[in-house]
């Protein structure tokens, strides 16, 4: 994604981190923003139920999103 896109969360790929990701509101079905990075890319700062998160890139890698443009 890039900065300002909107996508739909799919599904979480990683078993460990989907109860972190659940108690965040990273929801399959939610809309997700990815609002702006760090300077080198990680962290990020996502948008999802109304609220903004900071995520690590590499965690982000395990929530699959469709972008709607």
């Amino acid at each position: 994604m890039s900065i300002g896109d909107f996508g739909v969360i799919k599904q979480i790929n990683d078993s460990e981190l989907s109860n972190y990701f659940i108690e965040m509101g990273l929801i399959p079905g939610e809309k997700i923003k990815l609002v702006r990075t760090a300077p080198f890319g990680d962290p990020m700062l996502v948008e999802v139920a109304g609220f903004r998160l900071s995520i690590r890139k590499q965690e982000a890698s395990a929530v699959e999103v469709e972008i709607k443009r």
